[in-house]
């Protein structure tokens, strides 16, 4: 899991779909991160969904961009979470 994961993901979102830049890991405990060019890729790890409700989280996250409290969404999946 890593490189071609994020690939796969960015190439499924349309505001990152023609991304081809470098791709930096960034830290994460639970979920893989990835700096994508002025994006941030996460991609939920494994056996998150069983306490991580990703519907609620994206509304959270939404809000939370939407108050200027966190960064603007270029895309988010509240099933997969991505």
């Amino acid at each position: 899991m890593g490189n071609e994961e994020a690939r796969a993901a960015l190439a499924a979102i349309p505001a990152l779909a023609g991304y081809e830049g470098p791709l930096e890991r960034l830290g994460g405990l639970t979920n893989l991160v990835f700096r994508a060019g002025d994006a941030c890729l996460r991609i939920p790890g494994k056996g998150t969904e069983e306490y991580i409700n990703r519907a609620n989280e994206a509304v959270a996250a939404r809000e939370a961009a939407m108050a200027g409290v966190s960064p603007e969404l270029l895309h988010v999946d509240g099933e997969t979470g991505v």
